[in-house]
């Protein structure tokens, strides 16, 4: 298994995923709130790391 550091180039994908499993899980909240800009927002000095396939 091969672990790297997100960089931007996979922003927009990470975006997607997140948004896509905010609106699936979190049935409680207004969907329609909800948008790809929120990733930006809830990850701000967050270090991520992705697994590679």
């Amino acid at each position: 298994m091969n672990i790297r550091e997100a960089n931007e180039l996979d922003y927009p994908e990470l975006r997607k995923i997140y948004l896509e499993s905010r609106r699936k899980c979190f049935h409680w909240a207004n969907i329609k709130e909800m948008s790809f800009e929120d990733f930006d927002r809830d990850t701000i000095d967050e270090y991520i790391i992705l697994r590679r396939r």
